[in-house]
């Protein structure tokens, strides 16, 4: 709990820490309540630190193309440019005997910042994006009335107000034949430095280059909003697929145009889940999702470039949940049930549903036999809008189907 302050009698003297104290309570609510959430581990010397990206929907780049999920990702014209994707930038606490209270954070606006690389002279050379967080910074000095001890009064400039802000900015690279990344700048006092992402700019790149997405390596450390100290389960990629001295990278370096095929990045962190229920019945009929048509399943999120996990429970006319059904788990696997993966980063629908998509489950009688035969259901993601749809043949699948669907977060630098 804050201190709080209290004034007991009219007429009472306010003094200069208590007003400091009402200030310090109000400008520090939102980080104290991140601190609670975040419970980052208080350390001597280095400091803790991460982003909070803002969610993700849309298509946004200026070539129209969805870049969901990246915070360092191509400005997709010809102009050398790379965009910063707006984020809290999270700084843990510089006192450890306070815990975890004292940390600071800062926002980048949703617009972020776009960086121009410069061009290369002779050789490839790597470029780091980074984010600089200043701390408790005193703000332009304004004109104040201030009394003395003696009762003369004089008027001063003074800094009334603190603020701590995030700057995008670049480390440019050494050029050479195997180029090497360069070094996150060094924290001092009140200054702290976030890696975003290191970018491979391949010789010649000039101002007129499109940086492609494959030549950018995030790094940007994020922050699940509930920490495993909460005892929450997280999902996010494993640290040596995306560390710049992790085994992928080690072992598959990065070169002129190429980026390891096992890199993951390092913000791919979290994941949403679905229930999906759709039935089919031709003896009444009652179609829940139409037969011999695409209708969409769920809008609610851009589904595009995630990685799915799913599981299915088919049944003749009963759900899981349903009176009179039997327990997936007492029938048959082949029959009932079914499991696997599927994707939406790349366009592998357009051969079986016609639409650029990504396939997240193809389930035939062959997955699962209690489908009528020569039926099938579709579930992709469309391309063109983000939304997860499912297609049907002309034939009734005649059953209640049921979905458990995990995805992975969104990222289109993978």
């Amino acid at each position: 709990m804050e201190d709080q302050y209290q004034h007991t009698v009219q007429g009472q003297a306010v003094q200069q820490e208590d007003l400091n104290i009402l200030g310090e309570n109000a400008a520090l609510a939102d980080d104290r309540v991140l601190g609670e959430l975040l419970r980052m581990e208080p350390t001597i010397g280095y400091k803790s630190r991460g982003i909070l990206p803002f969610a993700l929907n849309s298509t946004e780049d200026a070539g129209g193309n969805p870049a969901n999920g990246a915070i360092v990702f191509t400005y997709g014209v010809a102009n050398a440019t790379v965009s910063v994707r707006g984020f809290r930038a999270v700084i843990g606490s510089r006192d450890i005997t306070k815990g975890w209270r004292d940390i600071r954070t800062a926002l980048l606006p949703y617009a972020g910042s776009n960086k121009v690389l410069a061009a290369t002279a002779a050789n490839d050379r790597w470029d780091l994006i980074y984010a600089r967080v200043d701390i408790d910074i005193d703000q332009a000095a304004v004109e104040r009335y201030v009394k003395a001890s003696d009762g003369s009064v004089t008027k001063q400039n003074i800094a009334v107000r603190k603020h701590t802000t995030v700057t995008i900015d670049v480390v440019q690279g050494v050029e050479a034949a195997t180029p090497t990344r360069p070094a996150v700048p060094s924290d001092t006092a009140s200054a702290f430095y976030i890696p975003l992402a290191w970018v491979y700019l391949t010789h010649p790149h000039t101002s007129s280059s499109v940086i492609p997405d494959n030549a950018i390596h995030e790094a940007a450390p994020v922050l699940p909003i509930l920490p495993r100290a909460a005892s929450v389960a997280t999902l996010r990629p494993a640290d040596g697929n995306y560390k710049a001295n992790g085994a992928v990278a080690t072992q598959d370096p990065w070169g002129s145009g190429y980026r390891p095929y096992a890199h993951l990045p390092s913000n791919m962190v979290g994941q949403e889940g679905l229930i999906v229920a759709m039935h089919w019945d031709h003896t009444v009929p009652r179609y829940s999702h139409g037969l011999n048509t695409i209708v969409v399943v769920d809008a609610s999120r851009d589904w595009r470039n995630r990685v799915f996990r799913w599981q299915a429970v088919a049944d003749a006319g009963y759900f899981p949940w349903a009176a009179g059904s039997v327990p997936s788990h007492g029938k048959s696997a082949a029959a009932y049930r079914a499991d696997g993966f599927g994707q939406s980063f790349s366009n592998d629908a357009a051969a079986i549903v016609g639409l650029a998509g990504g396939m997240v489950s193809r389930i035939t009688p062959t997955e699962l036999s209690s489908l009528a035969a020569s039926s099938f259901i579709n579930l992709f993601v469309d391309y063109a809008t983000g939304e997860l749809k499912v297609q049907t043949g002309a034939t009734c699948p005649h059953v209640a189907l049921f979905l458990w669907i995990d995805a992975t977060a969104p990222n289109t630098n993978v």
